[in-house]
């Protein structure tokens, strides 16, 4: 399977820079849609629908058989772009620094092939929107749950994607059965306060920077005092607004940032904990903070049993040698709601540089990848799903 994707490897390197020059954010990407839908329909695809408002949902069905989804995200991050590439965003404050791009053009290749082959079932190509946040989503939902809700795997019994990694080595795969990437949370805290003079008359206000503050310190003790050393768990505020004048009390002080957890039931209780502080802490003052997740994906559960099947087809691609398991990531991911609902496995393509220098990471404004990387990720793609199929 690597000679045909690497045969359509010139093909695999234009889709994705077409992309990576017309970046669009989540729910936003409806030039990326017309092209991957162009893109099917000339490889001779009939059945294909929108889904998601800028998603596609393709099928390949052979007889009757097993139904397994291939899974790619089509969405840019708000990063401008600081590559220096021949192809490199041109719109601006918008780029492709998390690959999304590669995913797409690695699935598109997938179709391709698959288009050729001969097996019995179903082969669903999921090209899905909005993954990295729910911006104006009237539910409040990323792509992936939005997909999940609009029934794209009703009739599936496997899903599969994959995910570059430009720190991990050209021809390295990771697949690891059990958490991969962690629950994610992005929340904010706004503290009500109370004007006042903050020289002549303090004791008139209620002063949010000084709770605000309080809080922050108080949550350092979620993790470090409310859960197992070895467990893990992450909270961080990483902005703080408020304030107006260095004569008045501030009224209000806005906070974000995330909370991340590897077990659902390790990140429910910091998000209890995180809640619990917020509003004693406040109360301790006479006043309150409301607290509010914007945005959340649950833990990436790789299935046993897919796991093993995908780990199965990715040696027959890079080898055994090439085929590791990495400790879980940090980091966080809405395939995690197909793969509550399906079996399902998340794997991670290296796509490292070897250059000298500083190798920059997902969503860093000089990221780049190893395209050369791209065609095993099609022939990954392709060799899960046939395998799959034929096995079943």
């Amino acid at each position: 399977m690597r000679d045909k994707a690497f045969a359509i490897k010139e093909y695999i390197t234009d889709i994705r820079r077409r992309i990576h020059q017309h970046p669009e954010l989540g729910y936003q990407e409806f030039e990326t849609q017309k092209l991957i839908k162009s893109e099917l329909e000339a490889m001779g695809f009939t059945q294909i629908e929108e889904k998601a408002k800028t998603g596609i949902v393709a099928s390949l069905k052979n007889g009757n058989g097993p139904c397994i989804a291939l899974r790619a995200d089509i969405d840019a991050l708000p990063i401008e772009e600081e590559t220096g590439l021949e192809y490199s965003s041109k719109r601006e404050g918008v780029m492709h620094a998390c690959g999304h791009d590669s995913h797409t053009a690695m699935l598109l290749g997938a179709a391709k092939i698959l288009k050729e082959e001969a097996f019995q079932g179903e082969v669903r190509f999921l090209f899905q929107p909005s993954e990295e946040h729910n911006y104006d989503d009237p539910d409040g939902w990323s792509g992936g749950k939005r997909m999940v809700m609009e029934n794209v795997l009703e009739g599936v019994d496997a899903a599969m994607a994959i995910h570059q990694i430009p720190q991990m080595p050209l021809g390295a795969v990771s697949i690891k059965e059990g958490p991969v990437l962690a629950a994610a949370d992005f929340f904010e805290i706004r503290v009500k306060g109370k004007s006042a003079h903050a020289g002549a008359s303090p004791e008139l206000g209620i002063d949010a920077i000084v709770v605000a503050s309080q809080i922050v310190n108080n949550l350092q003790t979620v993790v470090s005092r409310n859960i197992n050393p070895a467990e893990s768990g992450v909270v961080s505020v990483t902005t703080f607004h408020g304030g107006s004048a260095p004569n008045i009390i501030a009224d209000e002080v806005v906070m974000t940032g995330t909370i991340r957890a590897l077990d659902d039931e390790i990140h429910q209780k910091i998000v209890t904990r995180v809640k619990a502080i917020i509003q004693q802490t406040a109360a301790m003052h006479d006043t309150e903070a409301i607290f509010t997740i914007k945005h959340g994906v649950p833990v990436t559960f790789n299935h046993v049993e897919m796991t093993a099947k995908t780990r199965q087809s990715a040696q027959k691609v890079f080898g055994e040698q090439g085929v590791i398991a990495i400790p879980p990531v940090f980091a966080g991911e809405d395939f995690a709601y197909m793969a509550r609902q399906v079996p399902s496995c998340f794997a991670l393509l290296g796509t490292k540089i070897e250059r000298e220098g500083e190798i920059y990471s997902l969503h860093h404004p000089k990221m780049i990848l190893n395209e050369d990387a791209m065609p095993l990720g099609t022939a990954l793609f392709v060799q899960t799903a046939l395998d799959f199929l034929n096995k079943n």
